[in-house]
């Protein structure tokens, strides 16, 4: 009965502490987790910037020069009579 009793506290002790364990791990994790969380959000907005700094210099330009070149050549064109005659 000693013996029986004994080991019943002993494994009861070794429950407890597993269980601190546990929650031990489960913080670390935890906290781990929000570290990443918000790393991954600072990369999302540091590529949310490069995204429109790249519309902005690229896509715009090229836009622009869609619509300015034909009212250059149209221009050029009608200030020197026609591309023909020379």
């Amino acid at each position: 009965m000693r013996i029986r009793h004994y080991l019943r506290e002993e494994n009861e002790l070794y429950l407890i502490d597993m269980e601190n364990s546990i929650e031990q791990r489960l913080a670390a994790q935890e906290e781990k987790i929000n570290a990443i969380y918000v790393s991954v959000e600072k990369t999302r907005k540091y590529l949310l910037i490069i995204m429109w700094s790249t519309v902005a210099m690229v896509v715009l330009p090229l836009l622009a020069g869609a619509l300015i070149v034909p009212y250059v050549i149209s221009s050029f064109s009608s200030y020197y009579g026609g591309l023909g005659s020379f």
